[in-house]
């Protein structure tokens, strides 16, 4: 057995000249003010679960992965990172979905303060393109943790007691990092095109002012945990996982010193 060390993870990912993450939601143009519009655009139902899915990969997966005792366990009893990892889905989505909604409502009530109602429709108008949803997909599933992983899960980390947080400088070097990633997966013209109309964008001077704020909320999501009751119900998801995987799964003991 081991003890994991877990930290919810949900790093959502913006370059040095990129918006928040976000798939366009044309559907709701006609029924919405501008404000709603740019906030269902960069948190619609669909980023939602590209973001959740890569979290998961990068940010919970991977970073078991980075104990040694579980790579060990996993080495010896193969399935087992792949078999927590389904396990505690649920209640990761469950916690997932309620901090994406208040990412939502501090992004809307920050925006309105922020942003005049022609801005914000315009950057709601860019991010309903077909253009800036194909970038900014490509974005997420290109993204990484490493540093942040480093933080929370790294040889220095696991030796504290306490689980540490995600830095704002861990972030950010994991955003530059992505951005280097979309910038090798995207054609070189596609990706001119998109950063062309960012510049040129009459909205994108204000939007970019309120970029230390937005950074502050992702931070503040990175680095939420979970309620008492997920966190019984996360240990009890892969305790019960456990006991059935080694009842197929002899790992032996480690040698007495």
């Amino acid at each position: 057995m081991f003890a994991f060390h877990h930290r919810r993870a949900l790093l959502t990912r913006t370059g040095a000249t990129l918006l928040a993450l976000g798939l366009g939601t044309a559907a709701l143009a006609q029924e919405s003010d501008g404000y709603e519009r740019f906030v269902a655009a960069i948190t619609s139902p669909a980023i939602s679960d590209l973001t959740f899915e890569r979290d998961m990969q990068i940010g919970f997966e991977q970073g078991l992965r980075m104990d040694p005792e579980i790579a060990a366990d996993d080495e010896a009893c193969p399935g087992l990172v792949a078999g927590v990892r389904e396990a505690v889905t649920p209640v990761m989505r469950e916690s997932h979905d309620a901090g994406f909604q208040r990412y939502r409502d501090n992004l809307e009530a920050l925006f309105r303060e922020g942003m005049t109602p022609a801005e914000a429709a315009s950057a709601a108008d860019f991010y309903e393109t077909e253009l800036a949803q194909h970038f900014l997909a490509t974005f997420i599933k290109q993204s990484v943790a490493d540093s942040a992983l480093e933080e929370v899960m790294g040889e220095e980390a696991l030796a504290q007691e306490e689980v540490a947080d995600i830095s704002k400088e861990a972030m950010q070097a994991d955003k530059r990092a992505s951005v280097w990633r979309l910038m090798a997966t995207l054609a070189p013209e596609e990706f001119q095109a998109v950063i062309d109309q960012l510049r040129a964008a009459d909205w994108f001077a204000s939007y970019n002012r309120l970029r230390p704020q937005i950074n502050a909320f992702q931070l503040e999501m990175a680095n939420e945990e979970l309620t008492p009751e997920q966190d019984e119900r996360f240990n009890t998801a892969i305790e019960d996982f456990m006991a059935a995987h080694y009842e197929q799964c002899e790992v032996p003991d480690e040698p007495e010193e």
